[in-house]
């Protein structure tokens, strides 16, 4: 080859490089913005399917794999989002149009499942939430019932729903850190009693906002 074919040739080379080099690096880049995701814990994958299934049509809003065989990485399903361990921590699905009774997260912080169409008394919704948990919205579905006490968590938001009866001085026994609960648009009646008529909640230390509107609620007169 002559120096002047080798020049040609070159420059040619030279000339064709920008066009022969992305195809060969965009797999890699792809593959290294898009890596496989980590595997889903055994027990998370286990409560997320049951999850899924003890709701109706559950599996099509959601569109969670329907089964363990193909449902690698669960932390990036539709909703679920993980700690630094790869362990399920938080569960959020508003608006998907779930329906059913809840049931039990095994290892779960913050969950959001309102504007749903959840069913159920709301003091078996409630002990259905795992112990892990410290925020829960279950607002706007259609629980009712009683609401017999609260689980161990800083917030809760089960406004918008059909929850009966009176508001017991103990309900937050079980929660003396609740801060920020929403009861209001349900139910709820009876004798609003004051700080004067009754031994203050547990958590009133830990209370920064308490929601009562919208309820039918009134006042105790006299002592």
């Amino acid at each position: 080859m002559t120096d002047r074919s080798c020049k040609l040739f070159f420059l040619l080379l030279l000339l064709l490089l920008p066009l022969l080099l992305p195809p060969l690096l965009i797999p890699r880049a792809r593959a290294a913005a898009n890596p496989d995701p980590a595997p889903c814990h055994p027990d998370d994958l286990r409560a997320l399917l049951a999850f899924a299934g003890n709701l109706t049509s559950a599996a099509d809003a959601l569109l969670w794999p329907s089964s363990s065989s193909s449902a690698p990485g669960c932390c990036a399903w539709d909703g679920v989002s993980c700690d630094a361990g790869g362990r399920v921590s938080a569960l959020r699905l508003p608006a998907r149009g779930l329906a059913g009774p809840l049931a039990a997260r095994p290892f779960l912080r913050d969950l959001d499942l309102s504007q749903n169409a959840l069913t159920g008394a709301v003091a078996a919704a409630l002990a259905a939430l795992p112990g892990t948990i410290r925020a829960a919205n279950l607002s706007s579905n259609l629980l009712h019932g009683a609401l017999q006490g609260i689980p161990l968590l800083d917030h809760l938001d089960t406004s918008n729903n059909s929850i009966s009866g009176s508001l017991a001085p103990d309900l937050c026994a079980s929660a003396p850190v609740l801060r920020v609960p929403d009861l209001s648009a349900n139910r709820l009646a009876g004798a609003l009693l004051s700080s004067s008529s009754a031994s203050p909640p547990p958590c009133a230390a830990t209370l920064r906002e308490l929601s009562l509107a919208n309820n039918a609620f009134h006042p105790r007169c006299g002592s």
